[in-house]
Order: C-alpha cells, then sequence, then structure tokens
C-alpha cells in the first residue's frame, strides 16, 4: 500500500475511532424539557418520566440505520421497562400520517411522539439516529450520533439503572 494510501485509512480509522468514543462520555448535563403528545394519545414529558432511565431515540421512517436499530429498542424497553426504563421514540418525519402505519408494521412497542424541530434543536439532532440516554435525575449521560450495537447501549442502560438515583435536575 503506498503512503498516501495508507494515510487515508489511517485517518480515516482515527477518524471513526474518534466518533464510536462519543457515545462513551458523560456528559451529565440536564435533558432540555420537552412534552409532546404520543401516537397512542398519551401526554409525555420528561417531567412525567423523573425518576425513569430514559432512551429518547430521534429517527425517520426513511432512514435505513433507523429502522435496523428499533428491533434492539424494542428488545431493550421490553426487557428493562420493568426496571424503571423507557425507551420514547422520536420521529422526524414531516408527515406523520407515515409513521402510525410504519410503527404498526415494526411491532414497536414503546411510545412514539413526533419531534418538533424546536425539540431537535435543543438535544442538537445533526444526523439520525440520534440517541440520547438520561438518567432518572433527567441529565443525559450519553450522546450518540448514527446506528449502535445493542451491546452498547445495553451495557449503557444497564449501567444507569443499577445506580443510585441522584437528586432530579428537574
Amino acid at each position: 500500500m503506498n503512503s498516501p494510501r495508507r494515510w487515508f485509512w489511517t485517518a480515516t480509522l482515527a477518524a471513526a475511532t474518534v466518533a464510536a468514543s462519543c457515545g462513551a462520555k458523560s456528559p451529565s448535563s440536564a435533558a432540555p424539557a420537552f412534552s409532546a403528545t404520543s401516537l397512542a394519545g398519551d401526554a409525555i414529558s420528561l417531567a412525567s418520566l423523573q425518576g425513569s432511565v430514559v432512551l429518547l431515540d430521534f429517527w425517520a421512517t426513511w432512514c435505513p440505520p433507523c429502522r435496523e436499530q428499533i428491533p434492539h429498542l424494542i428488545d431493550l424497553h421490553d426487557a428493562y421497562r420493568a426496571r424503571g426504563f423507557t425507551v420514547i421514540g422520536a420521529s422526524v418525519d414531516h408527515n406523520p400520517g407515515v409513521v402510525a402505519p410504519f410503527v404498526t408494521q415494526m411491532g414497536i412497542t414503546y411510545p412514539v411522539i413526533m419531534a418538533e424541530p424546536a425539540m431537535s434543536q435543543a438535544y442538537k439532532v445533526r444526523a439520525i439516529p440520534t440517541t440520547v440516554l438520561i438518567d432518572q435525575a433527567g441529565r443525559i449521560r450519553r450522546r450518540y450520533s448514527g446506528y449502535l450495537p445493542k451491546t452498547v447501549l445495553e451495557r449503557d442502560i444497564r449501567q444507569v439503572l443499577d445506580e443510585a438515583p441522584a437528586k432530579a435536575l428537574l
């Protein structure tokens, strides 16, 4: 392999490593407040979820990595909800009419809301999927951009669930 090509692949690997490690950081900042109505008609707000560990997933029906990640989110929601964990799907689709049939088709068991642009902006969504892990006190513990393997999500969810709840920031 010639030198410029080796440099390209080394730089690409380094950039991928840095990007992958972004989810490992613990920002521990207060999660922006939100309130919305789920597709099922339930009122959902960050304040109403206080005391729970929340995985807020920004996604779209047309996004292949989002579609690939949804079955993992369903499994995690079902496996850990008895321990005070929930997934909230925040669709960034512009047409709510396509979201409900998609939710049914995918068998999504967790609440799904339509993410308003202000909510996406508050959570600094620059790409989808963007997934945010929020602890029992309403602090952002992890922020992920792009598809994540189930093992990474599960490891981080279990870590936060196993910690003693801190004083709420809400």
